[in-house]
């Protein structure tokens, strides 16, 4: 009995580990040349292929925000901001699954 138990533990720990292989979010994050923060990323990688999904902020070289931008499931999504390097808003603009409106 102790012995199938432990089979189906095995097979169920190995089937977590090949979805989290081919499925799971991670993000990016790349720098200027000074160190400050260019892009923040975050995506998700499903079966190997980069998807962005969640929140993308891209940052000025004076590490200001210059545009905060919402995907879900590779398209934009809600509210999309853009900024000038000072901080202060620019724009604003909604899309739902890839769409402007407005």
């Amino acid at each position: 009995m102790y012995t199938f138990l432990a089979i189906i533990l095995v097979v169920i720990i190995v089937l977590i580990n090949r979805i989290r292989d081919y499925y799971s979010h991670k993000v990016d994050i790349k720098h200027y040349p000074n160190n400050k923060i260019k892009l923040k990323q975050e995506y998700i990688l499903y079966n190997k292929k980069k998807t962005l999904h969640g929140i993308t902020i891209i940052f000025y070289e004076n590490g200001n925000v210059k545009e905060e931008l919402v995907y879900k499931n590779g398209m934009l999504n809600g509210i999309q901001k853009y900024y000038d390097e000072n901080g202060n808003l620019l724009q604003q603009e909604v899309y739902d699954s890839g769409t402007l409106l407005g």
